[in-house]
């Protein structure tokens, strides 16, 4: 799962890369988030990214379980690479860990506690964990 979020990953900063019109929506099928320090940052609406509603509820649950919560004018590569985690949602796969960016490892390479922290509470909101706790979606939790 992770090295399929990190495809995707590479995939979405191409996207970013190319230029586009100011007010025109930023094609893309899943939202990044970067941790620092405890804290989540991601590209905010006003920078013309879809509202997916997976991110939007993956920035409630962090929000209610006292995670501060940053939206930017624009989130760097080079800020990705040096995250302590960084993850993406998307409404087909909720929140997928990103365990290395441009080849080069995230931290120590596996998914952090705050991405799994939200993996799990949005897996319970989702139903995705069987209404038992457990990670759902086939991941296991690391």
């Amino acid at each position: 799962m992770a090295l399929m979020a990190t495809k995707m990953l590479e995939k979405m900063n191409r996207r970013l890369s190319w230029a586009k019109r100011p007010g025109s929506p930023m094609p893309a099928s899943s939202n990044v988030f970067a941790v620092v320090r405890g804290e989540l940052h991601t590209p905010g609406l006003q920078v013309g990214i879809l509202a997916g509603v997976t991110r939007g509820q993956v920035l409630a649950l962090a929000r209610a379980e006292g995670i501060a919560c940053h939206e930017a004018d624009f989130l760097a590569p080079d800020e990705l690479r040096a995250a302590d985690e960084v993850f993406l949602t998307s409404a087909g796969r909720g929140v997928l860990p990103v365990v290395s960016v441009d080849g080069r490892p995230v931290a120590d390479g596996r998914p952090g506690p705050v991405t799994r922290r939200l993996m799990r509470s949005y897996d319970r909101l989702t139903g995705a964990d069987g209404g038992n706790g457990a990670t759902g979606k086939g991941r296991q939790s690391q």
